[in-house]
């Protein structure tokens, strides 16, 4: 007990880190007095322990010491970063008004230059549309022109031959000056006649084409406007004149002179337009007539053949029964029956015919002048169809009828195949309605051929080979049936 309690108070003397000088010289005065009560090795350990606190204390003090010094170092660091944040922040504050001054200004800019195009642009649409009815308008002045330029030269047409006479005497004097003015100039300018200031003045359009005066001719000379729109102007401009240059001289100085000649156009007009129309209906009347004669006379042609093919085959069986029985009297009077029944069937027909042709009953006439003068009567119509039908007409009526005859050939086809379509369908129903074929009995068999003894193959290295060598034999063994 007594050990311990100097162990206590032994490390309670050297344990205490805060104590002052004097208080550490009484704990080692005590220690030493103690120590003759300890043991060496109790006194050993004692100052084992007392030298690890001291080092460790040491360590301990040394180690604040280096992080009071860290903690300084870092310290000033942060100040001197918080300094240059500071003035960082200071920068970009201004950088962002200068910024913010420069987008405004830019956003004015770009407001202004916006403006400034919108308003360009209304500009242009507004020349745009300006310049389209002026387009516009120049086009119907232009039409204006070439209208009026037809209507001078109709109250040129209509004016008296004399008149006409003297006013190409006076145009002829007036372009032969032009021309040998306009050549003159060109020859002194060494250029076409056509200077900067006329082109300005006169732009290239349509009727202002601008071209050299060498390469006009007399004819283009002579048209001044011409009836053809695109070489007026540029004949007046080659020329060194404007419109309206000339002092066109007018035939008629009072309307009654106009309304005058206008009636004696209109009557003349409708004489002509009457006499057309008189000519074309008889024109049409005669091509009905024509067309109805052509279609008679082909019935009555094809008529006539008729007969005559069916008068052909009666002579060739009367005359093929004459010769097979030359004396059969027996049958003499049912043949003369049978002539005589035919005659008047022959006689019917031809009176019919000659009634069709030439109009007239008949009275006492016999069937060979009959014929004859259906003949003549036939004869004279085909001369007169030539006579008052054109060859084109002829044509026409050909094609006309060709046309027909494609066209009926048509029909009958069509018919033809509808009636084969028809029969097709019915056999086809027929079919179909029909019971079902089913396979009476056993099938025969096939004979087969007994597979010969096959040969052997010499083996060689190539198995494969063999083997499809043997399979092939095989194969072309059982398809001859050798």
């Amino acid at each position: 007990m007594r050990r311990q309690k100097e162990a206590r108070i032994v490390f309670t003397d050297t344990a205490s880190a805060s104590d002052t000088p004097d208080d550490k010289a009484l704990s080692m005065t005590t220690v030493l007095r103690n120590s003759k009560r300890q043991s060496t090795y109790d006194y050993i350990q004692s100052q084992n322990e007392a030298f690890l606190l001291r080092m460790g204390l040491d360590v301990r003090d040394k180690e604040v010491k280096d992080i009071d010094a860290q903690l300084l170092q870092k310290r000033t660091e942060l100040d001197t970063r918080e300094a240059k944040l500071v003035q960082d922040t200071q920068g970009f504050d201004v950088f962002l008004r200068d910024n913010d001054t420069t987008a405004v200004k830019a956003i004015k800019e770009a407001d202004i230059a916006t403006k400034q195009r919108v308003v360009r642009q209304q500009e242009i649409r507004r020349l745009n549309t300006q310049l389209l009815q002026l387009r516009t308008e120049l086009s119907r002045l232009e039409e204006r022109v070439v209208e009026c330029h037809k209507y001078r030269v109709f109250l040129e047409s209509v004016s008296s031959q004399e008149f006409r006479e003297r006013q190409a005497a006076i145009r002829a004097k007036n372009v032969a000056a032009r021309k040998a003015a306009a050549l003159k100039r060109e020859a002194e300018e060494g250029q076409s006649t056509v200077n900067d200031a006329v082109a300005a003045v006169v732009p290239p359009s349509a009727l202002r084409r601008l071209v050299p005066v060498s390469s006009l001719l007399d004819s283009d000379w002579e048209h001044f406007p011409v009836s053809d729109p695109g070489l007026s102007n540029s004949v007046a401009v080659a020329a060194g004149a404007v419109v309206g240059d000339d002092t066109h001289e007018v035939h008629f100085e009072r309307p009654d002179d106009l309304l005058a000649v206008f009636t004696t156009l209109e009557d003349s007009n409708l004489f002509y337009i009457q006499r057309t129309q008189e000519i074309d209906s008889s024109i049409e009347a005669t091509h009905k007539a024509i067309q109805q004669t052509i279609a008679d006379k082909e019935v009555t042609t094809r008529r006539l053949l008729g007969q005559l093919s069916h008068l052909e085959a009666l002579s060739r069986v009367r005359a093929a029964a004459t010769t097979s029985n030359p004396s059969a009297s027996g049958s003499n009077d049912a043949k003369a029956r049978g002539k005589r029944l035919e005659q008047e069937h022959l006689r019917t027909m031809l009176e019919t015919a000659y009634r069709a042709c030439i109009g007239s009953d008949v009275v006492a006439l016999d069937s060979t002048d009959m014929m004859a003068r259906i003949e003549t009567r036939l004869e004279h119509l085909l001369a007169e169809v030539e006579r008052n039908v054109t060859p084109e007409r002829f044509r026409q009526l050909e094609q006309g009828r060709e046309k027909a005859r494609r066209s009926e050939a048509r029909q009958e086809r069509m018919q033809a195949r509808e009636v084969h379509n028809r029969e097709r369908m019915r056999r086809a129903l027929e079919r179909a309605a029909a019971p079902a074929k089913r396979r009476v009995g056993r099938t025969p068999m096939v004979r087969s051929f007994n597979k010969p003894r096959r040969q052997p193959v010499q083996r060689t290295a190539d198995t494969g080979e063999s083997a499809l060598v043997e399979e092939e034999t095989d194969f072309y063994t059982i398809a001859t049936g050798n």
